[in-house]
């Protein structure tokens, strides 16, 4: 009988063989770690490279979108192109004149504030127009405070009554970047507008005042373009409340004419003055002393169309003679200006003051 001695310090054998797979297996799972770690990378390393060197292209501007509205109608120039009737949504175009420009006709502006009040000016279909209006945002109203020709005319032509009267009688508008409505006849009628950059400016007139030297009244007409207060040093030019049909360059106006003397033998009876006042005219004698610069004015009388004084017409009658009979007046003369002196109702002494006209 033969017996097996084992040494104890040796593991069986079977266990040996398992110990060994199994250290395969780590071996294996470790390296199938370490390659996919490495593809991994590999990949993560390309990807970063490509996004590295792609060149994006930048987004293209965008177009700048145009606000609907504008803040205000300050400092903005328009030219009518239409005439609507709301209710029917028709429309037609203004009537033009064949000589006038275009460019200019039916056109408006607006001032910047001033006060709360916004200067208006623009040309109907050859005549200029001026006022000034107050707007509000909030309700979108618009209310014209006055509205005036600036030379004198006899009728209105074409669409001039038409166009007076929308901007006259405005009561609302609506304004948008290129379009500006404004409503009349209570809102059944429209005028629409559309956005310019600026009215060309009128040709130039001929100078208004004349500087020749001047040494006598006759043949010469002058414009009052203010009430002086000598005494507390202040100015402010003649009222005019409301337009008539006419606006009047003629308004204030005074002339220092001679008559024909052949059948009259006084001298001082042939001279005589005539002009205007704000409706109504005026006329009657005048007799100058140069030497004293005193000037009596006689017989004065007004005339027109209007039975009381208006606007500034009381002040500027009594300013010229307080007594319809005769009333003496210190003046003074020069080539540009007249100044006749008066004491007004206070006693305070106060001057007209004329530009010459011709």
């Amino acid at each position: 009988m033969t017996i097996k001695i084992f040494n104890k310090s040796q593991p069986p054998r079977h266990e040996s063989k398992w110990a060994s797979i199994k250290a395969l297996m780590e071996i294996k799972e470790i390296y199938v770690k370490k390659v996919l770690l490495g593809a991994i990378t590999f990949i993560c390393l390309i990807g970063f490279s490509a996004c590295k060197d792609e060149v994006v292209p930048p987004e293209p501007p965008k177009e700048k979108e145009e606000s609907n509205n504008v803040d205000s109608l300050e400092g903005s120039a328009w030219k009518l192109v239409a005439f609507l009737e709301v209710a029917t949504n028709t429309s037609r175009p203004p009537i033009y004149c064949s000589f006038a420009d275009t460019n200019l006709q039916y056109t408006l502006s607006f001032s910047e504030s001033i006060d709360g009040n916004i200067s208006i000016a623009g040309v109907s279909d050859w005549k200029g127009m001026e006022g000034n209006c107050k707007i509000n945002y909030i309700d979108s109203s618009i209310k014209v405070d006055i509205l005036l020709y600036t030379v004198k005319f006899a009728t209105y032509e074409n669409d001039e009554s038409n166009y007076y009267n929308g901007i006259r009688y405005a009561t609302k508008f609506e304004i948008n970047n290129k379009e500006l409505k404004i409503f009349y006849n209570d809102e059944n009628n429209c005028l629409v507008f559309k956005k310019v950059d600026v009215i060309p400016a009128p040709p130039e007139p001929p100078p208004l005042y004349v500087s020749e030297p001047l040494d006598s009244l006759e043949g010469t007409e002058w414009k009052l373009v203010s009430f002086v207060d000598i005494e507390n040093n202040t100015s402010r030019p003649p009222l005019i409340y409301y337009p008539l049909l006419w606006l009047s360059d003629d308004s204030y106006t005074i002339s220092f004419n001679r008559e024909d003397t052949t059948y009259n033998s006084s001298e001082y009876d042939s001279l005589y003055i005539s002009g205007n006042m704000y409706g109504n005219s005026i006329g009657g004698s005048y007799n100058p002393d140069y030497a004293n610069s005193i000037i009596k004015f006689y017989n004065i009388y007004q005339n027109g169309m209007h039975l009381i004084f208006e606007n500034d017409e009381e002040t500027y009658y009594q300013a010229l003679c307080n007594n319809p009979i005769f009333s003496y007046r210190e003046f003074e003369l020069n080539s540009k200006e007249l100044k006749i002196f008066y004491n007004d109702k206070a006693n305070k002494k106060c001057c007209l003051l004329f530009r010459r006209l011709k």
